[in-house]
């Protein structure tokens, strides 16, 4: 899937294909692979709640550092219940090694799950929407080595 920003999209259109074309790779039409994947917005959180530790000048984008520790089954809830809260639809703590929580939401939802994640006191590092694939396939070394 492709996704592009553009001021002129008779341009931009030409460029892609001629781009395409040149790799000997096909353009389909506008939504033809849509079905295989699920456009989606992503959030980053910080599974410990407050976790910023702010300089002497107060700055969140200065903190000396970030305080991890393993978080707990109570703060876990709490924090499954903001996200759903502000619109998730999934969120992923991964294992004890992880320090951000993996929030999924609408991609029209996401604005407005960041900022109630962070008015709720936990730190977002990063968000974005992406294309997550359907389903995954599981390649053997043969496969795996025309896509290295």
């Amino acid at each position: 899937i492709l996704t592009a920003l553009t001021d002129n999209k008779n341009r931009t259109a030409a460029n892609v294909r001629s781009k395409i074309k040149k790799s000997d790779g096909e353009l389909l039409r506008t939504g033809t692979n849509d079905w295989l994947f699920d456009h989606v917005g992503v959030a980053m959180v910080h599974k410990n709640k407050g976790a910023w530790v702010v300089g002497d000048n107060n700055d969140k984008s200065e903190a000396d550092s970030i305080l991890f520790t393993t978080i707990t089954e109570e703060e876990e809830e709490a924090m499954l219940e903001h996200a759903l809260d502000a619109g998730a639809s999934d969120i992923g703590f991964g294992d004890d090694k992880n320090e951000h929580a993996l929030v999924k939401c609408e991609p029209k939802d996401l604005h407005h799950l960041v900022l109630a994640m962070r008015e709720a006191g936990y730190s977002v590092s990063e968000f974005t929407t992406r294309y997550d694939a359907n389903s995954n396939i599981d390649l053997d070394r043969e496969s795996s080595d025309l896509f290295s």
